[in-house]
């Protein structure tokens, strides 16, 4: 049968079955393909220290609990390019839309969710997709019917990636990775996945700077890094998996690769324990 694959230069995942063929023209064995995923997108080529925040593994477990996902819900957006009449940063919304593209072909449900200021951003990176793109306005503009649209998300989900998503500091606000502030930009979307957490649902999160929503569950590793005004700038919200990498993007394009894996994975067991 014909076996679906996500390409992106340096990989190509046979969802149907178990090997993984690298650029080279080899061909490894399944556990051995995650590591060499996971590898691949920490080497931290920008020299931000994140060897300190990795959690080995971490794209193994967060794959093979997507694979048993029937509705997934993305939060992605990062507006700190304040300076620049759209702020969001290319960063997240292509990383996104890979692991919404991957929830479609393996047969899932997918929705992108980011902040007001953001959309524009995330509509034409998910173009042609048919993903459904939602946005929220600023915090400080919320009233009862963003709160009920939240509340259908969270109860929508049976798994939540946020991807590059700006996460709240100590003091609820939320950085970059200057320390500028951009509260007045930022949509409280670590709401669903607090949410989602509460319901025993599972969470990944993907960040590259200590930052975003996920790294929570690195942060005290992140205030003793040499990330500049980590104290203030560390997010402060966790989630059941965290994939540290080089560039968020390629965090997304590794968990969407990833999840072919799992998923041809979870089919074999399927058939072995049927027959």
């Amino acid at each position: 049968g014909f076996a679906r694959s996500v390409s992106r230069g340096w990989l190509r995942v046979g969802y149907r079955r178990r090997y993984l063929s690298l650029g080279g023209g080899g061909v490894i064995g399944m556990d051995c393909a995650f590591a060499r995923i996971e590898d691949r997108v920490q080497r931290d080529e920008g020299k931000r220290g994140i060897k300190d925040f990795i959690l080995p593994g971490e794209l193994k477990r967060a794959a093979q609990s997507l694979a048993k996902a029937n509705h997934v819900v993305i939060i992605t957006g990062f507006p700190c390019c304040m300076d620049h009449e759209q702020p969001q940063e290319t960063d997240g919304p292509p990383g996104a839309v890979a692991i919404g593209r991957a929830c479609t072909r393996l047969g899932k449900t997918a929705c992108i969710v980011t902040d007001t200021v953001n959309y524009p951003v995330l509509k034409a990176a998910a173009e042609d997709t048919h993903i459904e793109c939602i946005h929220f306005p600023p915090g400080s503009k919320w009233g009862a019917a963003e709160r009920e649209k939240l509340e259908k998300l969270i109860n929508s989900a049976d798994h939540v990636v946020a991807i590059e998503r700006a996460g709240p500091g100590i003091d609820g606000r939320y950085y970059t990775m200057r320390a500028k502030d951009m509260t007045h930009l930022v949509a409280p979307l670590e709401r669903v996945v607090l949410g989602a957490m509460q319901k025993g649902i599972d969470t990944t999160g993907i960040g590259d700077g200590g930052n975003e929503v996920g790294m929570g569950k690195v942060r005290q590793k992140v205030i003793a890094s040499s990330v500049p005004d980590g104290e203030r700038i560390a997010c402060t919200v966790s989630t059941t998996h965290l994939l540290t990498c080089s560039v968020s993007n390629w965090g997304g394009y590794a968990l969407a690769a990833a999840m072919g894996l799992a998923s041809s994975s979870s089919s074999s067991s399927l058939a072995s324990s049927s027959s």
